[in-house]
C-alpha cells in the first residue's frame, strides 16, 4: 500500500496503537476518577501595632467535565481574628461549600441537582443545607466563553444558635458565566436567586465572582468575591454578608498523557 507524505497523519507501531486506543476509550468512556481538574486558593494578611489582626482564607474548586455530564464540589472559607485588650477575638468566621451534578439532555439543555452547605458565625447562622433541582440551557458555550441559564426548586433547612429553626420551599432562578479575556486571565461569575414559597416575600441571593491570572500552567493570582444576601434574618444580624478574598492558586490538571 502506498500513500502520499501529506496524507500521512501519524504511524505507529502495534504496541503504540494499542496504547492510543486504549487512551481514546478512556476519553469516551471515563472513570469516575478520570478527568478532574480544578484549583486551591490560599491567602493571609496580618497587622501588628496599633491594630493586631490576622486573616486567612481558604477555597477549593474541582470539576469533572465530559461530554455527557459534570461534577462541580467547592468550598471556601474565611476566618479573621482581632486582639482586643490583649484578648484575642474572632470578626470573621465563614464556610461554604457544596456539589453540583449536571447531565446533558441535548446539545444545548442540560438537567442539574445539587446540595449546598453554609456556616456564618457573625449571621449567627450554624447551618444551612440546601438540596435543589432543575434544568438550564446553555446560551454560550465554546473555548472562551460558557454561559448558562438555569432554574429549578429545591428544599432549605436552616439552624441558628438563637435555637431558631426553618424549613422552607424555595424557587430558583440563576445564571453561570465563565469567559477568558486572554491566556493568562480569566473571569468567572455566578448569580442565584432563591425566592420562598413556604414565606411569602423573602428571598435569598447568592452572587459569587473571581478573576485569576495565571503566572504558570500550575500557578496563579486570585481575586474572589463572594456575598450572601438574606431578607428574613435572626435579630441582631444584618441582612447581608460579603467575602473579599486574594490569594495564590495552585492548579491541578490532568495529566497530558
Amino acid at each position: 500500500m502506498t500513500a502520499k507524505k501529506e496524507s500521512i497523519q501519524a504511524i505507529r507501531s502495534d504496541e503504540e496503537q494499542k496504547r492510543y486506543l486504549a487512551k481514546l476509550d478512556r476519553l469516551q468512556n471515563p472513570r469516575l476518577t478520570d478527568l478532574w481538574q480544578g484549583f486551591f486558593d490560599a491567602g493571609y494578611a496580618s497587622t501588628r501595632g496599633n491594630a493586631d489582626t490576622n486573616t486567612f482564607n481558604l477555597s477549593a474548586n474541582a470539576a469533572r467535565t465530559t461530554n455527557r455530564d459534570k461534577i462541580a464540589v467547592y468550598f471556601t472559607s474565611l476566618n479573621t481574628s482581632a486582639l482586643v485588650n490583649d484578648k484575642s477575638v474572632q470578626t470573621a468566621n465563614a464556610i461554604r461549600g457544596g456539589v453540583k451534578y449536571n447531565v446533558e439532555v441535548s446539545k444545548k439543555a442540560f438537567a442539574f441537582g445539587l446540595t449546598d452547605l453554609e456556616f456564618d458565625e457573625f449571621q449567627k447562622l450554624d447551618l444551612r443545607w440546601v438540596i435543589a433541582g432543575g434544568g438550564g440551557y446553555h446560551v454560550v458555550r465554546n473555548k472562551q466563553t460558557m454561559f448558562d441559564v438555569f432554574s429549578g426548586a429545591g428544599y432549605n433547612r436552616e439552624f441558628f444558635s438563637t435555637g431558631l429553626k426553618r424549613n422552607s420551599g424555595e424557587i430558583l432562578f440563576g445564571e453561570e458565566l465563565a469567559h477568558k479575556l486572554n491566556k493568562a486571565v480569566s473571569l468567572t461569575e455566578k448569580l442565584v436567586i432563591y425566592p420562598n414559597i413556604s414565606s411569602r416575600g423573602n428571598y435569598r441571593v447568592n452572587f459569587d465572582a473571581g478573576m485569576v491570572t495565571a503566572l504558570s500552567r500550575w500557578l496563579g493570582w486570585s481575586v474572589n468575591f463572594s456575598n450572601r444576601y438574606l431578607s428574613n434574618p435572626v435579630p441582631g444580624a444584618k441582612n447581608n454578608d460579603f467575602i473579599f478574598t486574594t490569594g495564590v492558586r495552585l492548579t491541578f490538571v490532568p495529566p497530558a498523557n
